[in-house]
């Protein structure tokens, strides 16, 4: 078997990854390749010509991960290799759900072809369209999201998040939203914040999604209305643990599809923390789970 390791490569931990992996590999008698990443979107690129292997080892953050699934995808779904995600960025939200266990166990069911089929989400507006691996949001938490891309590397992760969160809190001006599935109207009004994903965390490590269930055949959709920082800092220690808030301005559900059209303001939604698309008034976004995208292990 082939492997094709993908390493962030601004990642603190690329050496000792590089060791650990290939020793590993060398202990199944892998062949491999080992290629670090040199900016934005590389991972996309080198994910892309991977249909020469048998699994994709993605060595890195959810940003990492969000460019490879958009390099498996452009694939056909046969030449697709098996992903398996070792988490080394900032965030990690993806693998706080998945909890992933060792390498070598992983190897062992990828031998024994005990892999598993991971649900993905597609985001589908008039001009886009774009998947995501964990946890899309929009409103605030896009905009969060941007001014953490922006100071990466410049500003300890930790620092960087929280900053993030309470400068958007006291600015953010709420859009006017139509939110909607198969069934009709779920929620109008205004809205901080949407996550519609698989995994149960985002924003690095705030639980928004607690009914997600990451191989269920629905998505989770949490929708929170008007909130300030008070209500943040209240409600924090509830978010760490991922569990539900009590409060009448949040709502969670699962759902097998949702729109979302803006009715005032603008809409900017984010993607495994990777910005994906705008909207203006009158537009809107689609997402659909694609079940069978991507195995995985």
């Amino acid at each position: 078997m082939h492997a094709r390791v993908i390493i962030h490569g601004r990642s603190h931990l690329k050496s000792l990854l590089q060791t650990e992996i290939s020793s590993w590999l060398n202990n199944f008698n892998f062949s491999f390749t080992i290629l670090e990443t040199e900016g934005s979107g590389h991972a996309k690129k080198l994910s892309d010509e991977a249909n020469d292997c048998d699994v994709l080892i993605a060595c890195g953050g959810d940003g990492t991960n969000h460019e490879v699934v958009q390099g498996l995808l452009e694939m056909k779904p046969e030449a697709r290799p098996v992903l398996c995600l070792i988490p080394a960025g900032s965030g990690n939200d993806l693998a706080r759900t998945l909890q992933p266990q060792s390498l070598d166990v992983r190897l062992q069911e990828l031998i024994a072809n005990q892999v598993k089929p991971l649900p993905i989400i597609e985001c589908t507006a008039s001009n886009h369209r774009e998947a995501f691996i964990n946890v899309s949001t929009s409103g605030i938490g896009a905009k969060i999201a941007a001014m953490v891309n922006r100071r990466r590397f410049k500003v300890p992760p930790n620092i960087n998040y929280y900053t993030a969160i309470l400068y958007w809190l006291a600015k953010y001006k709420a859009p006017s939203l139509r939110i909607s599935d198969s069934s009709g109207l779920i929620y109008e009004g205004e809205a901080f914040l949407t996550a519609i994903g698989n995994g149960n965390y985002a924003g690095n490590g705030l639980g928004l999604c607690p009914q997600a269930k990451i191989w269920d055949p629905e998505m989770a959709l949490t929708i929170i209305g008007n909130v300030t920082v008070l209500d943040f800092l209240r409600y924090q220690g509830k978010l760490a643990r991922c569990v539900p808030i009590p409060d009448p301005r949040v709502s969670y559900s699962t759902r097998s599809e949702v729109s979302i059209e803006v009715l005032k303001g603008a809409l900017m939604i984010e993607g495994d923390g990777e910005s994906m698309m705008e909207l203006t008034v009158g537009q809107s976004c689609s997402y659909k789970l694609l079940e069978d995208a991507i195995s995985i292990i």
